[in-house]
């Protein structure tokens, strides 16, 4: 996986590529659980260590989107959403791999308080769905900074690394 982003006074750009042709999509319908059991990427980004709270970006590659607010301990409001005029996104696939795009506008990073002193704390990971021997599809979870937990866990302060907003 390759993730790159630029920013300017504007705007937050972001992309992932993801090598990999064997995409498992859950297109019963367009609903959380539909999002949430297919491979995507994800960007989270905290206000504080304490993670109270943080937001949540999941995107397919059909460019769905499950955006939500989070706080400790796994607790989601999925009624709270990014505002639509502050986030786009794409996706594509080619012969090789999938790539989701996106732009956040900075106006909206800085409204919720996500950039202090030209930095942004974020987490950027891959969840990857493949079929067991039971026929049914299990992720696997890819992490950009190392959280050091036993398990898989995406949703705690040891998940997120820095971004430095350079001129």
């Amino acid at each position: 996986m390759e993730f790159r982003a630029l920013w300017d006074f504007e705007n937050l750009y972001f992309s992932f590529r993801v090598f990999d042709t064997d995409i498992y999509i859950d297109e019963k319908d367009n609903s959380i659980d539909s999002i949430g059991n297919s491979d995507r990427v994800e960007l989270f980004f905290r206000t504080n260590y304490s993670l109270n709270p943080y937001y949540c970006l999941e995107m397919d590659t059909s460019a769905r989107l499950m955006d939500f607010e989070a706080r400790p301990d796994k607790v989601f409001d999925f009624d709270w959403k990014w505002p639509k005029e502050d986030l786009r996104i794409n996706a594509s696939k080619d012969e090789i791999s999938f790539t989701v795009k996106g732009i956040i506008s900075i106006k909206s990073l800085k409204e919720l308080n996500l950039i202090q002193n030209n930095k942004i704390e974020a987490g950027v990971f891959r969840a990857k769905f493949s079929k067991t021997e039971s026929q049914n599809y299990e992720p696997t979870w890819i992490s950009w900074v190392n959280p050091n937990t036993e398990t898989p866990n995406f949703h705690i302060a040891s998940s997120f690394g820095m971004f430095i907003l350079m001129e």
